[in-house]
């Protein structure tokens, strides 16, 4: 960067910003840094000066037009057109030329994906969803699917490591000629949005090609800079390649909406999803994972009984976001490979699929639908990783679910599955499914979390800085507040105690009540006598004026491409917590997500449940602890982890059949009464275990105070959690009960099954 001449810096900014509003699609505004824009300028010296070292007859400009021209790489590839470095991979095409001499096969493979990988960091890759695939994954992919002279695709190619496994199929066959192996390799196609991405690819193909003395012209090497999802034409029409690939390969991006930074291109995704007919209920929109419009978009390129196979996250055949891609219209043959082990440290599966045109699936043939699962143990040796078949079953739908007229699979399961869950607890109607509520977002918790201390007029909240809060936003609190003398003294900030909220998190809950609250400076005020919040409306408050310090910090640090615009639409997204049930006197509140369903009753109208939780708002204490006995029983959370997708929770338990509560009847009081028991002994333990950590720290109950709330911060919910278990007779290891939770299940299947 420092030896870039004076002169050439103007020219370096014009393309700087052209690369800057290209990549956005990729990267945050915070990673398109000038460094970044210097590791591809190098990344394309690397490039040329390998090129040319093979052959520097042929034109660079013309085999890599995405390189050249009028791109933003063009101008440097002229700037350093006598320029010539030396380079590890130089060194290794000597030592593989060499070895020529004494090998049958050439030496070659994706020689640029480390390099490749190192341009970001490991998070900022995870972040796009991109995962590299280790070649021995890619290798048995192609083994499995492809045959030799097949026309294939690979959408989302990144350096081609795909690729360069069909071609070493290509290479090493016996039983055709040089001729038949030249028209094979055309047949070879590699798309990608990333320009640098295609022109490692296609220097990857050229060394494959190089290195085994194939004579193929390097300037019809089939990789283009193109998206298969957005076509723009940029070499030929669409129309060209609709209907004409025998196989499409390959891992594309896992990324969600949620996770893309640039707004446009999120609202093409959505037109897309749409337009493909997979589009999910509103709230799941987020949700919709690149991934999928890859696997509906291989329709337009698929011959008829093509093959796809892609390499997707778990969540194609668990996740409620994949329910209606889990309908598989117009395709048949579908099987699944799961692994022991995750590959990219994240849960994955490949999926194979033929491509059948018009083949739509009724409620009943969906009901029937069987996909084969091999699931094989992974092992990593050095840089090799092993496969071996495990076990093979089949997957099938846990339950066909019909939203607005369309047909939904739930979580696909094994068979042996499915009559565990029918033994369980019955599907049905439960009309709590529609009572159930997700807590409000008061995010960034960054902003917005703190630890108070009342003064002695408990007027005023004295709110010590979080620090630890800090991370990921780029912000200097202390500074902005300084300029506030009315609210800022001597490194503490002081606001009317009116916009201190108490907050459950599912951190704190435990089966049948939570330990203790965090707490949030949220800008809102009761809406005069209609129970409900409203946005903080007093502009002499302290409140307001910390408020309007906090909206400034969020202006300046929120995600670019975002589509929410201010501190208040995020703490109110969807205009929750301005709902009237936040204040309802009587919630049961569960958890988002996590291993096992625990509920809590929560009495206090002024606690903010958050979106960590779902809650209820109920009309009566008996029926609040009706409904909560129901969630906290074992069988339920049996039933609710065979459905369910990963961690995810969500309105799932109340899928499950749960008459209304009926005052009168005695099975629904005997449910009240021991939900009332069970409570009381939890909290008894709870208690205990809560009194000795503030005794160690020379505190007690009696006092909730700044101090005690820093000390529970170190409490052991599910040490806690697990104790309650085990007391209450549920070994959660041996998946052994008894007592008060076997009496608990009981009395569940008595009701539910009562006639």
């Amino acid at each position: 960067k420092k030896k870039i001449d004076p002169h050439f810096r103007r020219k370096f900014e014009e393309n700087y910003e052209i690369w800057n509003k290209s990549f956005l699609i990729f990267y945050s505004a915070q990673n398109l840094t000038e460094d970044l824009f210097f590791k591809h300028l190098y990344c394309v010296i690397i490039i040329k000066e390998i090129f040319c070292n093979l052959e520097s007859s042929l034109d660079f400009n013309r085999v890599f037009p995405e390189l050249s021209g009028s791109s933003y790489f063009g101008w440097f590839t002229e700037f350093f057109s006598d320029f010539h470095i030396n380079t590890p991979i130089s060194d290794q095409l000597k030592l593989n030329s060499t070895e020529q001499n004494h090998k049958s096969y050439p030496i070659f493979g994706d020689f640029f994906h480390l390099f490749y990988q190192k341009l970001v960091s490991p998070k900022v890759r995870h972040n796009l969803g991109e995962f590299y695939t280790p070649p021995d994954l890619a290798s048995k992919m192609v083994v499995e699917t492809y045959e030799f002279g097949q026309k294939i695709m690979d959408p989302a190619c990144g350096t081609g490591v795909f690729l360069i496994e069909i071609l070493k199929i290509i290479i090493f066959n016996t039983q055709h000629s040089l001729d038949e192996k030249k028209k094979a390799a055309k047949n070879v196609f590699g798309f990608d949005i990333n320009p640098l991405a295609c022109a490692l690819a296609r220097m990857n193909i050229i060394l494959a090609l190089h290195l085994s003395k194939i004579d193929f012209p390097w300037q019809k090497i089939q990789i283009y800079h193109e998206s298969v999802l957005f076509w723009e034409n940029r070499y030929f029409s669409v129309d060209k390649i609709t209907h004409k690939f025998d196989l499409i390969i390959g891992n594309p991006a896992w990324i969600t909406i949620k996770s893309m930074q640039h707004l446009k291109y999120k609202e093409k995704v959505k037109k897309l999803a749409s337009k493909l007919g997979f589009k999910p209920k509103p709230h799941q929109v987020p949700n919709i994972e690149i991934s999928a419009l890859f696997f509906f978009q291989s329709r337009e390129f698929l011959v008829r009984n093509g093959v796809i196979a892609l390499v997707v996250s778990n969540a194609f055949i668990t996740g409620s976001n994949h329910a209606i891609t889990r309908t598989f219209p117009e395709f048949d043959g579908i099987s699944i490979w799961s692994f022991d082990l995750d590959i990219f440290s994240v849960p994955h599966i490949c999926i194979f699929a033929r491509y059948s045109p018009r083949l739509i699936r009724s409620e009943s043939e969906l009901n029937n639908l069987e996909l084969e699962n091999l699931e094989f143990s992974a092992h990593k040796e050095g840089n090799n990783w092993n496969f071996h078949l495990k076990e093979r079953y089949f997957l099938i739908p846990s339950r066909i679910k019909r939203q607005n007229s369309r047909l939904q699979v739930q979580k696909l399961i094994k068979k042996e599955e499915k009559k565990n869950l029918q033994s369980l607890l019955p599907h049905g109607n439960n009309s709590y499914y529609r009572l159930s509520h997700r807590g409000a977002d008061i995010f960034p918790r960054s902003l917005l979390s703190i630890l108070p201390q009342f003064e002695s007029s408990g007027k005023l909240v004295i709110i010590p800085q979080n620090k630890e809060s800090k991370a990921n936003w780029d912000f200097d609190l202390e500074s902005q507040l300084k300029k506030y003398p009315d609210i800022y003294h001597f490194g503490k900030i002081l606001v009317e105690s009116r916009y201190i909220f108490p907050i459950l998190k599912s951190k704190h809950l435990i089966p049948f009540a939570f330990t203790h609250f965090d707490y949030a400076f949220i800008p809102i005020e009761l809406d005069g006598d209609s129970h409900r919040y409203r946005k903080i409306q007093e502009k002499n408050s302290k409140g307001w004026h910390y408020y309007q310090i906090l909206e400034q910090i969020f202006q300046e640090n929120h995600k670019s491409g975002a589509a929410i615009r201010s501190l208040w639409e995020r703490i109110n997204f969807h205009n929750n917590l301005t709902n009237p049930r936040h204040l309802s006197p009587i919630k049961v509140v569960y958890q988002r997500s996590g291993s096992y369903v625990k509920a809590a009753l929560l009495l206090d109208p002024h606690v903010i449940v958050d979106t960590t939780n779902y809650f209820l708002k109920l009309s009566s204490i008996d029926e609040a602890y009706y409904v909560m006995g129901f969630l906290n029983a074992p069988d339920l959370t049996k039933a609710v982890r065979i459905e369910k997708s990963a961690r995810d929770i969500h309105k799932l338990p109340f899928t499950f059949f749960l008459p209304d509560f009926d005052l009168h009847n005695p099975l629904h009081q005997k449910l009240v009464m021991h939900s009332q028991n069970m409570e009381r002994k939890v909290k008894s333990i709870a208690n205990l275990e809560i009194e000795s950590l503030l005794k160690r720290n020379n505190s007690s109950l009696k006092k909730e105070n700044y101090y005690n709330l820093t000390i529970l911060k170190e409490l052991k919910t599910r040490h806690l959690q697990t104790k309650i278990y085990q007391i209450l007779g549920w070994n959660v290891k041996k998946d052994q009960i008894i007592g008060d939770f076997a009496e608990l299940n009981k009395i569940i299947w008595d009701i539910t099954h009562e006639r």
